[in-house]
C-alpha cells in the first residue's frame, strides 16, 4: 500500500483522504453494497417518473 499512501498524501485526491482517515468501513463488501444501493436508488428515481 505504499503507492496508494503516496498518492493519498500528494493531496490530489482530498476527499479519498478524508474517507480512509474516517470510521467509514472500507471493505470491499461495504463499498460494492453502498455503491449498488445508490444505483439501485437512481434507478428507482428515474422509474417513478
Amino acid at each position: 500500500m505504499p503507492d496508494l499512501t503516496a498518492l493519498l498524501a500528494a493531496g490530489e485526491f482530498a476527499h479519498l483522504a478524508r474517507l480512509t482517515r474516517s470510521a467509514v468501513d472500507l471493505n470491499v463488501e461495504s463499498l460494492f453494497e453502498f455503491g449498488l444501493q445508490r444505483l439501485l436508488d437512481g434507478v428507482a428515481a428515474l422509474l417513478q417518473r
